[in-house]
């Protein structure tokens, strides 16, 4: 399915370019999430349709990475809290 900005001639003059640039923006996020959408399902679909033939269970993404498989995914930054003087002590860490 092909999408495409329509916008009427007299909204485009008076939009200024900060104005553009945000429906664009806008626009291109949808247009991208559509086309991961689409992937996603033909990914599992394809998964769904090979599982009965194979011996072992296979996961979409084990089946066909794509290029979001590989991005890194945000790490929560565990920060280890110092003990309390008093575990310190008794541990025998001074």
């Amino acid at each position: 399915m092909c999408a495409y900005l329509y916008c009427c001639t007299a909204s485009a003059c008076k939009a200024d370019g900060v104005e553009f640039v945000h429906v664009y923006e806008a626009y291109r996020e949808q247009r991208d999430a559509d086309r991961k959408d689409c992937k996603e399902r033909a990914r599992l679909m394809a998964a769904i349709l090979i599982q009965p033939h194979l011996r072992k269970r296979v996961s979409p993404r084990q089946l066909l990475r794509l290029p979001w498989d590989y991005e890194p995914q945000e790490r929560k930054a565990t920060r280890r809290s110092p003990r309390p003087p008093r575990a310190r002590k008794s541990l025998g860490i001074c």
